[in-house]
């Protein structure tokens, strides 16, 4: 769930023994439920939009896309087009699901944690408004009827209450922090034009 750089950084050949050491300390390892979807109609049908999403980006005839750390490493190295960070994620499901979310009455944003570290990571939270209000999420105590949509870790439709996806790290969640995604028409599509270490992306 956790553990993608939020940006594409230059990159050396110290990036794939990063990216297997923050996963062995829990970087990218979950052990949170996936939240029923299907006990709430509204957030089932936020899930059939993100379903619909995933399946775009795995269908897009443009860009290649990847998820989880494995997938950050492609997406660094290799040549061509190819998309796949957590913020890409991020941006696109966002722009993806928002329509259905406003339609069934609820609101939608972005979250961040580990900002500015090598354990970045991105994901768009769900709410239903009259319930929560989004300046109060990260104050409010648990249970919060808030939902993670987090496609980047295992690139499927994946929702987790908010609660169980920080779990009881709670240096983890002193890290969180709300933000706005960025419109996927700014994201830069990465193009790694040489080899590792050599030439990447900024």
């Amino acid at each position: 769930m956790r553990g993608c750089p939020a940006h594409s950084r230059s990159l050396n050949q110290l990036w794939p023994l990063i990216a297997i050491l923050a996963c062995l300390l829990g970087g990218c390892g979950t052990t949170a439920p996936l939240a029923d979807h299907t006990l709430d109609p509204k957030l089932a049908s936020i899930h059939t939009a993100l379903e619909n999403v995933v399946r775009a980006c795995r269908e897009d005839q443009n860009q290649d896309w990847y998820s989880g750390w494995t997938g950050n490493m492609w997406v660094n190295f290799r040549k061509g087009p190819a998309r796949g960070l957590c913020y890409h994620w991020q941006s696109s499901v966002y722009e993806g699901v928002l329509p259905v979310v406003h339609d069934v009455g609820w609101e939608a944003g972005g979250m961040v944690i580990n900002g500015d570290t090598y354990l970045e990571h991105h994901v768009v939270l769900v709410f239903d408004p009259t319930r929560i209000h989004y300046d109060e999420i990260l104050e409010t105590q648990a249970p919060r009827p808030v939902y993670v949509l987090d496609a980047w870790r295992r690139g499927e439709p994946d929702i987790f209450t908010l609660d169980d996806w920080l779990g009881h790290n709670t240096e983890i969640a002193k890290t969180a922090a709300l933000e706005t995604p960025t419109p996927v028409a700014e994201l830069e599509i990465n193009r790694a034009t040489s080899a590792p270490g050599t030439d990447s992306q900024p």
